[in-house]
């Protein structure tokens, strides 16, 4: 299991880098259409406000951070002077998938087994929320990574699709590859 707040450090730290220059928040907000999205589609302001930090953390390529994601940046420097264990924890998320997967078997209390729509494979994930909140064969939008050998959901949220996945829709997805579909898309 992952330590508790262990997904926080990563996403508190990079919230706090850039919202510490209001320019910076204000241009990254704007790109990710923040006031757009939130008057035109009414999302629930929680559930929106996780996926534009987790696009900060694990899509947005920024200036503040020398061209890197907030992740990359968070490895690379280590600006909270973690230990080496810990800080190859943090480079586990590196090899994230996100995208639509598809739930196979639901174990109540420990975790779903996931079928990537892009890539065909199976991946048990480890997280308790998931496993009392889905059904089998619902479609789920999620990033997921494998932490110490174990698949976690690593993102802010998941969102159970109001759809499921049919062959023509498969193969189409399976063109789009891993990884192509993060957390600004899934919010427009």
């Amino acid at each position: 299991m992952l330590r508790k707040d262990f997904l926080r450090t990563l996403s508190d730290y990079v919230t706090e880098t850039v919202t510490k220059q209001s320019d910076v928040i204000e241009r990254e907000a704007n790109v990710f259409g923040l006031l757009r999205f939130t008057v035109e589609n009414e999302i629930e302001k929680e559930k929106f406000l996780g996926l534009f930090s987790e696009w900060l953390v694990f899509d947005r390529k920024q200036e503040i951070f020398n061209g890197l994601t907030g992740l990359e940046y968070f490895i690379k420097h280590n600006p909270l002077r973690l230990g080496s264990e810990e800080i190859g924890a943090y480079k586990d998320l590196e090899s994230f998938e996100v995208g639509y997967f598809e739930v196979k078997e639901v174990k109540m209390g420990h975790g779903v087994l996931l079928q990537s729509v892009a890539t065909g494979l199976e991946y048990f994930v480890n997280d308790v929320t998931a496993s009392l909140s889905v059904k089998k064969e619902n479609t789920l939008w999620v990033r997921i990574a494998s932490v110490n050998g174990t698949y976690h959901m690593v993102g802010s949220i998941f969102f159970v699709m109001p759809y499921k996945i049919m062959p023509g829709m498969r193969y189409a997805i399976s063109k789009w590859k891993k990884n192509s579909l993060n957390a600004k898309e899934i919010a427009s």
